[in-house]
């Protein structure tokens, strides 16, 4: 699995597609800056959007789903990063 610390995606967010894969409810109640949200369940179907020659990082709250996003793009031939820790790591960050 390819992660990236939110260090990293701090430093490059200008530079990244940004997947939320929570909930729409989840998104509303907070996000990263420049994130767009497909949810997990839809990613498969919306990614035919999404550019090839982007650099993506995908991220939920923990991890554990963005994991299976992650791997799910990687085999659509996407460059995608897992962001380590998820959006609770990155409030606790940002905070």
């Amino acid at each position: 699995m390819d992660y990236i610390t939110i260090e990293e995606l701090l430093n490059n967010i200008g530079d990244l597609t940004i997947i939320d894969v929570r909930s729409s409810m989840d998104f509303k109640s907070g996000h990263i800056e420049n994130a767009i949200n497909i949810p997990l369940m839809q990613l498969s179907v919306e990614a035919d959007e999404l550019e090839k020659s982007k650099k993506i990082v995908v991220y939920c709250n923990s991890g554990k789903s963005s994991t299976g996003a992650t791997l799910l793009l990687k085999d659509m031939g996407f460059n995608v990063k897992n962001l380590k820790g998820g959006y609770n790591e990155y409030k606790m960050y940002c905070k």
